[in-house]
């Protein structure tokens, strides 16, 4: 489930950026979305990802255009160039530098930044008390087919998201307990190597 997950909790960091405010069509929710994302200065978030028969849970915190998430699986750090991932079971880190194709599969943010060319999204038949939007990409080279966000009317923030990939697999993502925050200092976003001083280092750079 790994590369699953690779793939798949950077997205959840894009979902998490959609707050919403008194919007009548999804292009304008996703655009006021995006601007009170620019202006927050970190978010946090616990969430459940299910995904080829298993699941996983973990946290992970976004501060523009960084992020750090921790599951049970892996760890990843990005600080907005250089993204360093932790496989507790290997005992490897993995340094890369990310391009910008590379940041539409794994950097929720570089698809924020470019939902407007790269997504087409309506509103959704929702039930009381939530939102409900879908996004379709407009590029079929793209690896996200579809996705359906689900937003608590109330607090604006995701309650669960389900994205078709392009292999036609499903993945649910419930998310909890998702808050706004101050800021946060850089190194929550950078690869300590003296908490891990048995790791092995894969620089692919």
């Amino acid at each position: 489930m790994n590369n699953t997950l690779r793939h798949i909790f950077a997205i959840l960091a894009l979902f998490l950026t959609f707050t919403i405010s008194r919007a009548t069509t999804a292009e304008e929710i996703l655009s006021k979305a995006a601007d009170k994302y620019r202006n927050s200065p970190s978010l946090t978030a616990d969430f459940i990802v299910k995904a080829n028969g298993s699941s996983s849970n973990g946290t992970i915190i976004i501060a523009k255009d960084r992020f750090h998430l921790s599951t049970p699986q892996l760890e990843t750090w990005y600080d907005g160039q250089t993204q360093w991932t932790y496989v507790p079971d290997t005992g490897e880190v993995n340094i890369t530098e990310p391009t910008t194709e590379e940041l539409q599969q794994v950097n929720p943010f570089s698809i924020v930044s470019s939902f407007r060319e790269s997504y087409d999204s309506k509103m959704l038949k929702s039930t009381k008390g939530t939102h409900r939007l879908q996004l379709i990409p407009r590029s079929k080279d793209l690896y996200i087919r579809k996705a359906i966000l689900t937003l608590d009317a109330g607090t604006s923030f995701p309650k669960e998201i389900t994205i078709t990939l392009d292999n036609n697999r499903s993945v649910n993502i419930i998310v909890s307990n998702v808050k706004a925050g101050g800021k946060v200092a850089g190194s929550r976003f950078t690869f300590d190597k003296k908490k891990y001083p048995d790791a092995e280092i894969i620089d692919l750079r």
